[in-house]
């Protein structure tokens, strides 16, 4: 009798952690699914607000181009596009230079260059701003 007691108690006890076990899982899914969802609206919001910061960097007048550290188009918008000539879609991850503008030559701010686009000698005014470090050069 007494190893029927310990087997009843013992099926007690299990059933009672696999109760315990269920609701956690339970649980560990609606934890899951309200993170996912709200992962799903920030990557919607950052999509907006990308896609707003795009439409204000392309609708900039003066010609904007980013490069990464090693020298790399990462993007410009239209008005570097019609003063390069240069595809974005086709020059980003390439340097300015294997089109024949060689950027390296600046080194401050408000620097005058001059640059030969579409057989024409243009003079630019060019600032520089390191993004990485908050717009703070060096």
């Amino acid at each position: 009798m007494e190893e029927l007691r310990k087997l009843n108690e013992a099926f007690m006890t299990f059933n009672l952690a696999s109760e315990t076990l269920r609701e956690y899982y339970q649980n560990l899914q609606q934890q899951v699914t309200y993170l996912s969802e709200e992962v799903q609206r920030k990557n919607s919001e950052l999509q907006r607000t990308l896609s707003f910061l795009n439409s204000v960097l392309q609708g900039i007048k003066e010609a904007i181009i980013v490069l990464d550290s090693d020298g790399k188009i990462l993007m410009m918008n239209r008005a570097a596009e019609d003063l390069l000539m240069i595809d974005l879609s086709a020059s980003t991850g390439h340097r300015p230079d294997e089109y024949g503008y060689n950027f390296s030559q600046i080194n401050q701010n408000n620097q005058e260059i001059e640059i030969e686009t579409g057989g024409k000698r243009k003079n630019l005014l060019v600032s520089l701003s390191d993004v990485v470090n908050g717009g703070e050069t060096g």
